[in-house]
């Protein structure tokens, strides 16, 4: 009876070993590389690698470098690509450029595989792409498929240079004929322009300020050019009058507040 039951689980762990081991040749891309072609040695396969066993697990990556490439367009294309591919986002931070994946495989467990990507800022004008395909032990998953997507994720990372091109592509479009729109022939206007210059400014001198006496005493303004002329008002000392007129000895003028009369030369002295 002992002996039955050493047999039976002799044979169960061949099973489980032979199991394991065709899993591990499965996924091993050691084949799909050396049966590769040169033409094959694209970035996204000439740096996968793959880590661990069917029973602890497996640690498949790889990587690419834009030299031309911004870290924010490459983390919207990863997000976009990596959703199209059935994964479901858990976790995404654009500034420090992590984004983490899951994807339900069929196993006794329902276990899930984990999709990393990390975009790292290289120089002023590049960035590097981290992939990182994870499952748990016991699970089994095809390395060609793998790679496969792999190379879609990384070989669909927008370059500036073919962006720019596109554009300049669009805005030659735009032009008839793809060529620039020239005249003909050059303008010529039929009648040659003459520019007049403007005459000189004439500039009006300025009369001279009309306030040009002062009183130098009390004094009387009159109506007349004589002493015995009405008095209009008592002019003081230091008031200052408007030269109207003049009529012998006697000044006409005008006072500050407008009322005109004569006043004797000898009671106002010439400001100017």
């Amino acid at each position: 009876m002992q002996s039955a039951v050493k047999k039976a689980g002799l044979l169960v762990l061949a099973t489980l070993l032979f199991c394991g081991c065709s899993a591990q040749r499965e996924i091993s891309p050691r084949e799909n590389m050396e049966k590769g072609s040169v033409a094959d040695r694209r970035p996204c396969i000439t740096h996968f690698s793959v880590e661990g066993s069917y029973w602890s697990g497996h640690a498949v990556k790889s990587f690419e470098d834009y030299p031309n490439s911004s870290k924010s367009a490459t983390f919207a294309h990863l997000i976009s690509k990596i959703t199209s591919l059935g994964y479901m986002i858990d976790s995404s931070d654009k500034e420090a450029g992590l984004i983490g994946a899951s994807y339900r495989v069929t196993t006794e467990k329902g276990a899930m595989t984990s999709l990393y990507a990390v975009v790292t800022q290289r120089g002023q004008t590049g960035v590097r792409v981290d992939l990182t395909f994870m499952t748990g032990g016991l699970a089994t998953f095809s390395v060609d498929e793998v790679q496969k997507e792999f190379c879609s994720i990384l070989e669909g990372v927008p370059i500036k240079e073919k962006m720019e091109t596109v554009e300049t592509q669009i805005r030659e479009e735009t032009i008839v004929g793809k060529k620039p729109l020239v005249s003909e022939k050059p303008m010529v206007s039929e009648k040659p322009m003459v520019v007049e210059k403007p005459a000189p400014a004439v500039q009006t001198p300025q009369p001279p300020s009309l306030k040009n006496l002062v009183v130098i005493k009390t004094s009387n303004l009159r109506a007349k050019a004589t002493t015995k002329s009405k008095i209009i008002r008592i002019l003081k000392k230091g008031e200052k009058l408007d030269i109207l007129g003049r009529s012998g000895n006697w000044f006409r003028v005008k006072s500050p507040s407008g009322l005109t009369g004569w006043i004797y030369k000898t009671l106002v002295r010439r400001l100017n």
